[in-house]
């Protein structure tokens, strides 16, 4: 994969991430209780994950490639 190509991808990745993350803070449904409580932290979790896996993708480690 090309570098501009790789950094496109992670820009969208990281976008889709903050999207994924306000949508959980904002809109997700209040009535949440319980187990889904966890779901909600699970949730969170994957969101903050995807917007690491953006970053990587936007700036490479080439010292650690090589």
């Amino acid at each position: 994969m090309t570098h501009p190509l790789r950094q496109v991808i992670g820009i969208l990745v990281v976008l889709a991430g903050i999207g994924f993350a306000a949508w959980l803070v904002f809109a997700a449904p209040d009535d949440w209780d319980g187990a889904m409580d966890v779901v909600r932290i699970a949730l969170g979790s994957a969101a903050l994950g995807i917007v690491g896996l953006g970053a990587r993708l936007v700036f490479p480690d080439e010292a650690g490639s090589r």
